[in-house]
């Protein structure tokens, strides 16, 4: 609960208590949390703002996410990390196709079409960002922990977070495969005599 001081000294009908600005109620066992909610909004004056845990933390991860610099910096190295990641996993997705050219030539002469080769580099490009993610996750853990250390922003890679992230990189990984595949789609049987 945030209350103005004036506001403080009026409910605790003391005027000569301290500036508070965040007071905390916890419930007793077998009160709903929404009704004593309901009834602090109900009873106090409008300028009294009561929330949840839960509804503080989702307001305070709302601002420091949007609001603050601290956020919209962390998103954009979000957007540049994915954006960076996709162009390397290009590259190396690229030479290796290019490498393995002659070997997709020889697929589609013994009758593999466009398709399953498709698939086998969608499956290395897949492999490719497994081998970098697992590292980078624990890796992640460990950043967000000194973060957290030094800052005291409360911090960490969750379940969620983890998973959303797996998610980025697979998106990122069939952005990066289609694009390198596209010479793959287009090999002809003949390079085996080049």
């Amino acid at each position: 609960m945030i209350v103005l001081h004036a506001t403080a000294q009026r409910i605790f009908h003391r005027p000569g208590i301290p500036a508070y600005r965040l007071g905390v109620i916890t419930v007793a066992p077998g009160f709903a949390v929404d009704e004593v909610l309901q009834n602090i909004r109900e009873t106090l004056p409008p300028d009294v703002l009561a929330y949840t845990r839960m509804d503080m933390i989702e307001k305070d991860e709302h601002y420091f996410v949007t609001v603050k610099s601290l956020g919209i910096i962390f998103l954009a190295g979000v957007l540049v990390a994915f954006i960076s990641g996709a162009v390397v996993l290009f590259q190396v997705l690229s030479t290796e196709m290019i490498h393995r050219m002659h070997e997709f030539a020889t697929l589609k002469a013994i009758g593999y079409k466009s398709s399953d080769i498709v698939k086998i580099g969608l499956q290395q490009a897949a492999i490719f960002t497994l081998f970098v993610y697992i590292p980078a996750v624990f890796l992640a853990i460990i950043v967000y922990q000194k973060a957290y250390e030094l800052s005291r922003i409360p911090i960490s890679m969750s379940i969620e977070r983890a998973i959303s992230v797996l998610g980025l990189a697979c998106v990122m990984c069939g952005i990066a495969a289609v694009f390198a595949l596209g010479r793959v789609r287009k090999s002809d049987p003949v390079l085996l005599f080049r």
